[in-house]
């Protein structure tokens, strides 16, 4: 239970961070760098993306496989995250709800999926190919 709970706390600080990255990052290249805001989301992305990747390899799981078998995965994930938060907001609006129903689902449901995917499939340790 101590090893969870320390997973549990890692995965949320390199969550934490990685979300603060981005929101920086965009700001930044936005108010700073004159770029367009899509642009600068995508920078965002993508440096929230290399801080969660390392973050969690080298802390939450602790990973000891090669990054040719994990990086792969992690990409897989992400995918299987922005998909699912994607389809939850065009659920909502279809219905005609508040789209703050989606975001508050994306906010407690994706971070469960994340770290259910990255425990038992892309930081999984015995499955790296010699």
């Amino acid at each position: 239970m101590a090893r969870l709970l320390r997973k549990l706390g890692w995965f949320s600080v390199v969550g934490i961070f990685a979300a603060l990255l981005y929101g920086t990052a965009v700001f930044v290249c936005v108010e700073w760098l004159g770029l367009n805001p899509l642009a600068a989301h995508g920078i965002g992305l993508a440096l929230a993306a290399l801080c969660s990747y390392i973050g969690h390899y080298s802390f939450t799981f602790q990973a000891k496989g090669r990054h040719k078998i994990y990086v792969p995965r992690f990409i897989v994930q992400a995918i299987v995250s922005v998909v699912l938060s994607t389809a939850a907001m065009m659920l909502v609006t279809r219905i005609q709800l508040s789209y703050l129903f989606a975001v508050m689902a994306t906010m407690v449901l994706i971070p469960g999926v994340n770290f259910l995917l990255m425990q038992f499939w892309v930081f999984k340790a015995g499955h790296e190919q010699k």
